[in-house]
């Protein structure tokens, strides 16, 4: 008799914990077009903390970007197959009403580990890190400007006057085309800028610019390699410094890392 209540007791345990799963309410993931050398946008719009608090729409996401999120770690702490980064998704979701993005993590480690099989572990590692300060001329953020409530699907992306990816006014996102890069975000605190130069450096990027207020960042920078005739633009660390007034100061220490130990290549049927 003790045995069957210690097992009935251990299911309602166990029923409980599955109960309080975070999972999206509806989500689809399927594969991403193939490129056309016309450039594509990555990134994710709406879901928790935004206008559209529901709704959560991630394009050309590869595996590994969608990892980083998943753990809420930087592009340089997750380590996975060469496929996960270049093998890219689609996913639609409709987030819960009330869900916190810690909430919403935890949904997409679940979908993950649901519809990619994903196993990770964690390791400490030391690398090379960098601290985000004010340039010596001063910042030269622009102030934050009202941001675009359009969750539409965008269309394909072209250069604009300045050679580099043009991005709708107002509303957030990067591209990259041709090996020109744009980050764009209307209404920014520091912190998402300082977490866009980590995943791009693969190398955590600390914000110790003192600055508090929100801006609208608008960076550009040349990501790949010149062809002979062709006229390279700033890397990324010059444009920082360029085009924002702020400067990458260079130090070294441990890191913890998540390490991929199985995922797979196609996700279950939605």
């Amino acid at each position: 008799m003790k045995t069957l209540f210690a097992l009935l007791a251990l299911t309602a345990v166990v029923a409980a914990q599955s109960s309080d799963k975070k999972e999206f309410e509806v989500a689809t993931v399927k594969a991403s077009p193939a490129p056309d050398g016309r450039g594509f946008m990555v990134g994710c719009r709406g879901g928790a903390g935004t206008a559209d608090p529901t709704t959560y729409r991630c394009t050309n996401m590869s595996l590994t970007n969608m990892v980083t999120m998943a753990y809420e770690m930087d592009y340089y702490r997750v380590t996975a197959p060469d496929w996960a980064e270049t093998t890219r998704f689609e996913l639609n979701a409709r987030v819960p009403e009330g869900a916190t993005k810690k909430d919403q993590a935890e949904m997409l480690r679940h979908l993950l580990e649901d519809r990619f099989k994903l196993v990770v572990h964690h390791e400490s590692k030391e690398i090379v890190q960098y601290d985000l300060v004010v340039g010596k001329g001063g910042s030269k953020l622009k102030p934050a400007v009202e941001p675009s409530t359009d969750n539409s699907p965008r269309g394909p992306i072209k250069l604009g006057e300045d050679g580099y990816p043009a991005l709708p006014k107002g509303q957030p996102g990067m591209a990259i085309m041709r090996g020109r890069a744009r980050s764009y975000q209307p209404a920014s605190t520091i912190e998402p800028l300082a977490r866009l130069l980590t995943n791009q450096l693969h190398a955590p990027v600390h914000d110790a610019t003192g600055l508090t207020g929100k801006y609208e960042i608008d960076l550009y920078w040349f990501a790949g390699d010149p062809g002979p005739d062709e006229e390279p633009g700033p890397t990324l660390i010059q444009a920082v410094a360029q085009q924002l007034g702020l400067r990458l100061e260079q130090k070294k220490g441990p890191v913890d890392i998540v390490v991929v130990d199985h995922v797979e290549k196609t996700p279950l049927e939605n």
